[in-house]
């Protein structure tokens, strides 16, 4: 089944781009022209990944990350022309997951929605491993979903600290003392996922 993704955006002119790109990527769309009307299409239908400009009519983008962040399990994905530190720091804080500047390309725009929804599965699967006995993890990791065709395969440095929850400098202690074997691409550091799955039980037992 494909992944539903809001629109919100008081713009034509993007909300036809932005539907036009992301049916076209296998998403199924809906889009909306303000917040309200967000709000009310979240209460009627169910979606995986909200996009919402941040200056609209009435309430704008801030405030409707606000209102998912509080009632939903939901990432958002915040379109912008201009991102002063400002918004930027307003929107992290009512649960903004990822920002999009103004003109994008359908790359970069479709880059950023599976970015956010494989790093918004794996927090979720995070969650609920931190609920399961440890009979269960094994099972849950087995199950780990990706997005892309580089999550298939690797994994980034940033997103093993993040698998494992522990910080970047942990992940190479763990290097160094040979609990994750790992290749270059360029100059970052990636791993196969089972490398990363036997580091994790490793640190539960």
């Amino acid at each position: 089944m494909a992944e539903r993704i809001l629109v919100v955006d008081d713009e034509r002119v993007i909300r036809k781009l932005l539907i036009s790109y992301l049916s076209e990527e296998g998403f199924e769309v809906e889009a909306v022209t303000d917040s309200n009307a967000a709000i009310e299409l979240l209460k009627e239908q169910t979606f995986d990944l909200v996009v919402t400009d941040i200056k609209m009519p009435g309430a704008d983008g801030i405030f409707l990350a606000g209102y998912i962040d509080e009632n939903y399990n939901l990432p958002v994905v915040m379109i912008t022309g201009y991102p002063s530190e400002e918004n930027v720091i307003a929107a992290m804080r009512r649960g903004v997951s990822d920002f999009l500047t103004k003109p994008f390309s359908p790359d970069v725009l479709c880059k950023i929605i599976w970015r956010t929804l494989y790093r918004h599965t794996q927090r979720n699967r995070l969650r609920a491993l931190s609920a399961t006995s440890e009979s269960d993890k094994e099972m849950l990791l087995e199950g780990r979903e990706a997005y892309g065709d580089t999550h298939d395969k690797l994994m980034s440095l940033q997103e093993v600290a993040s698998y494992l929850n522990v910080s970047v400098q942990t992940v190479y202690r763990m290097i160094s003392r040979g609990e994750l074997k790992g290749v270059k691409v360029g100059v970052k550091w990636r791993f196969k996922p089972e490398y990363v799955k036997e580091a994790y039980l490793r640190r539960q037992t």
